[in-house]
């Protein structure tokens, strides 16, 4: 069975205006778009990728992050077994 968990990401805006994004809670998942859009689409994906076949790990509080200036939090939808 599975189900749809929301997972916060880390969106990082770059000098050259593209968008890159990862996760402390999903190690290995990395995603990048020119538009912060395509970004986000991306990193479900490679979300759903990492996760394929594995048990869905915990959520993490993002209470204590540490975000830079160019950086945002985003939670992005998941498809994960579980």
């Amino acid at each position: 069975m599975s189900k749809i968990i929301e997972y916060p990401v880390i969106m990082t805006k770059h000098s050259k205006g593209n968008f890159s994004v990862s996760s402390p809670n999903i190690p290995g998942m990395k995603a990048k778009g020119k538009i912060i859009l395509q970004a986000y689409l991306h990193a479900i994906k490679s979300a759903e990728t990492v996760l394929e076949g594995k048990t869905a790990p915990k959520v993490f509080s993002i209470r204590d992050w540490k975000l830079e200036d160019n950086q945002k939090i985003f939670f992005i939808p998941v498809l994960v077994k579980s």
